[in-house]
This record gives structure tokens, C-alpha cells and sequence, in this order.
């Protein structure tokens, strides 16, 4: 009985491993295209100082995980850095 060949065995691996993966990456995309996410043009904010409310309370959770007892009283937005 003749023993099979090492490299045509993992090389017949390979390609039905890259096979089953096309496969997959197709389904992924065709699933990701019929169910994209719908653009929504960003609500204005209704003040110069109005935050966003979702923003708040992840930043208070992460200041309470890290310095319990701390609380966040001021939120400023700093300009981009340009680059020299």
C-alpha cells in the first residue's frame, strides 16, 4: 500500500482550508451588506456647552472604575494638533 505524498496532502489542506474561508468572508460580506448601518447626519447641539449625554456618563463610569469618589464637573474639547 503506497503511503501519500506530505506535500500533496497539505497542500490539498491548504486550499480546502482557503476554500472554506472565501467561503465564509463571502457570507460575512453579503450579510454586511444587507444589513449596513443607515447614515444619520449628526444632531446639532442645541448650546455651545451642551454635551453629549451617552459621552457623560461613559466618561463618570470610567472616572468611578479608576478614582471612586471623583465626579467629572467640566468637559472641554481641545483643537486638533496640527502636524509640523
Amino acid at each position: 500500500m503506497a503511503d501519500p505524498n506530505l506535500v500533496s496532502l497539505s497542500l490539498s489542506a491548504f486550499l480546502a482550508v482557503i476554500v472554506v474561508l472565501s467561503f465564509l468572508a463571502l457570507v460575512i460580506r453579503l450579510l454586511a451588506f444587507a444589513f449596513r448601518e443607515r447614515l444619520a447626519a449628526p444632531a446639532p447641539a442645541a448650546t455651545e456647552g451642551a454635551s453629549d449625554p451617552a459621552l457623560v456618563a461613559a466618561l463618570h463610569a470610567a472616572l468611578q472604575w479608576h478614582r471612586p469618589g471623583y465626579r467629572i464637573t467640566r468637559i472641554d474639547e481641545a483643537p486638533p494638533k496640527e502636524s509640523t
